[in-house]
């Protein structure tokens, strides 16, 4: 009985790391989205502005008036350093799935670890 507890408890806890994960993917997908946004709008107005114009950037609550350069520098950092935390997050995910349906005692499931081919091995076909 104290086993099959045991089994359940860690079960559940894996599952709940899972969602945990997966809820931060989110808020960090919509974070990247935004400066997505962001960055495409000052790219498209930039041209048509002065190269020492400013901007006006949000940072939580405060606004913050930046040149135009700095601020698309700035979000294209911030947009590289969402996309690897996500992707960090999505390739801890792999293993976490993994355990939790060999603790619920389920096939493993097929293809879950495929990778995309990259450029290089595409062209060496």
């Amino acid at each position: 009985m104290d086993k099959l507890l045991e089994e359940y408890s860690t079960a559940d806890a894996v599952a709940e790391e899972i969602i945990s994960e997966k809820h931060q993917i989110s808020d960090l997908d919509r974070k990247r989205n935004s400066a997505r946004e962001a960055l495409h709008h000052l790219k498209k107005i930039q041209p048509k502005t002065a190269a020492s114009s400013a901007s006006w950037i949000c940072f939580g609550n405060t606004f913050i008036k930046m040149d135009t350069p700095s601020s698309i520098k700035m979000l294209e950092e911030d947009y590289k350093q969402l996309s690897t935390e996500m992707e960090k997050l999505r390739e801890g995910l792999k293993p976490k799935v993994a355990a939790l349906h060999k603790l619920e005692g389920k096939a493993e499931a097929k293809g879950f670890n495929l990778q995309g081919m990259r450029t290089e091995e595409l062209l060496n076909l």
